[in-house]
């Protein structure tokens, strides 16, 4: 087997492996240690209509000449899925196609810094109470691409303002 073909059977393995949550150890030290993510919080309650920060970094091991060709998502657990080449299908809460954004969070996601520089912190505006749930961040180099579904952060809408 050629290189090139050796290479995309690992990080199809590792994508494989990092969907169901499970980690063996040659994707292991593929992906968790040249690929991390830095969430300032695990959690974060919100109340209604209002704008919340999650703070992120982001470092990755892509070849240097693919660096202009980073993309940056965020994910949503549970929320439904979407038709896409990679083998992440969940449902997105930021992409930067709004399109492909689940509808109640369209127009109001965005990220706050540039992927390639290691920011992916997000910015959600107009929180509502269907904002609660557990999201994940995605990045993409062209050549390479992982989901760090193991490191998400849980957004909490409390009872009180529920009621409102």
């Amino acid at each position: 087997m050629t290189l090139p073909k050796w290479t995309t059977l690992v990080s199809i393995c590792c994508a494989l492996s990092d969907l169901v949550s499970s980690s063996n150890g040659f994707c292991h030290g593929l992906s968790s240690e040249n690929w991390t993510i830095n969430l300032t919080e695990k959690e974060f309650h919100v109340a209604k209509s209002s704008n919340i920060t999650i703070n992120c970094s982001v470092t990755y091991a892509p070849p240097e000449e693919s660096k202009k060709n980073i993309q940056g998502f965020w994910k949503a657990i549970g929320k439904g899925e979407v038709e896409t080449k990679s083998f992440d299908k969940r449902a997105f809460i930021f992409h930067p196609n709004d399109s492909f954004v689940l509808k109640r969070f369209r127009g109001r996601t965005r990220l706050l810094g540039n992927v390639s520089d290691g920011n992916c912190s997000l910015f959600i505006s107009n929180t509502q109470s269907s904002d609660a749930g557990e999201y994940y961040f995605r990045v993409e180099t062209g050549t390479n691409q992982f989901s760090f579904i193991k490191k998400t952060i849980k957004s909490k809408y409390p009872q009180s303002f529920q009621r409102s």
